[in-house]
């Protein structure tokens, strides 16, 4: 059963709204009832669907919080427009198939949070799309992209067909970003993290909630981080205090990466490192210990499966 919108309703008064799981009779009577909603500050459309049309537009002057959770039974590519300038707060789950389906009319200067889960299945594609929503909230003060969207951005393996260069694509710049959280799935390319360290020149925190390198990822698939580059970010320099890694490993990889923060990071003053996927007697352990005389400023914590911490200083 569908809900028909009144093409005359107007809800003048109305600055909180919640759709979910509604059923419209077209996606553009939403856009239109949204129209008609002129000081609406929270949005919510969750698991929501139109039996015809393929695209939304969600526009609002004075709109502060957005979340929108595409429906998973979508059998096709949704176009969205957004045209909120004053947002503060937006949450993102959708599917992408890469040819700019989801677009922004102009730059949100007044977005501090964002969380982004745009993902796609199969060969990769919407990274045109994934570039062109960043560029559009640069001005993020906290950003979370998950997993999948992680996926979406990275290259593929070495010796896949498919494989791209993060290179042709301009980075934007995120001069007012403060915290960072990466969700990656299996790695995370060296061209991609050192873009976003690179960029973040006011960084003070960074999250890797899904460790550096997923523990089933094929060794002969990891990719060389090359973290002896010459150019340090100016944010380890300057701003980062903290870092959080879970889930590590104790790839070489990882460790380089590690020792790489200790060493430039003259800013840091917290690294702490989740180490439950280490065996007891792993040689990591101690290496990382090792590394605390890369720095004298900065507490490395590493925390065991029982979630002790042992600090070395």
């Amino acid at each position: 059963m569908s809900v028909e919108i009144p093409e005359n309703v107007k809800l003048l008064r109305l600055r909180v709204l919640r759709l979910l799981g509604v059923t419209f009779s077209s996606y553009e009577s939403l856009g239109k009832l949204l129209l008609n909603c002129p000081v609406l500050e929270d949005l919510a459309i969750e698991e929501c669907k139109g039996l015809t049309g393929n695209s939304l537009s969600i526009c609002g002057s004075v709109l502060k919080r957005l979340t929108y959770f595409g429906s998973c039974v979508e059998e096709f590519v949704l176009r969205i427009l957004i045209d909120t300038p004053r947002l503060e707060k937006f949450e993102i789950l959708s599917f992408t198939d890469g040819d700019n389906d989801i677009l922004f009319k102009e730059n949100l200067p007044f977005l501090k949070i964002a969380e982004i889960d745009i993902y796609n299945y199969g060969i990769p594609r919407g990274v045109d799309c994934m570039f062109g929503l960043l560029k559009k909230i640069n001005n993020v003060k906290f950003l979370t992209l998950s997993d999948r969207t992680m996926g979406v951005l990275r290259p593929d393996p070495p010796g896949y067909v498919n494989e791209f260069i993060i290179g042709h694509y301009e980075f934007p710049a995120f001069h007012n970003l403060t915290e960072l959280v990466l969700n990656i799935d299996d790695y995370c390319h060296e061209t991609l993290l050192d873009n976003f360290l690179q960029n973040s020149p006011n960084l003070e925190s960074l999250k890797f909630p899904q460790g550096l390198v997923s523990r089933l990822f094929a060794d002969y698939s990891h990719r060389s981080w090359g973290w002896s580059q010459i150019r340090v970010p100016e944010c380890l320099s300057a701003h980062l205090k903290t870092v959080h890694i879970k889930k590590f490993n104790g790839i070489n990889e990882e460790l380089a990466f590690v020792k790489f923060l200790l060493g430039y990071g003259s800013s840091l003053r917290n690294v702490s490192i989740e180490i439950s996927n280490l065996p007891k007697d792993a040689e990591a352990r101690q290496e990382l210990l090792n590394l605390q005389s890369e720095s004298t400023t900065c507490k490395l914590n590493l925390i065991d499966e029982k979630g002790t911490c042992s600090q070395s200083i």
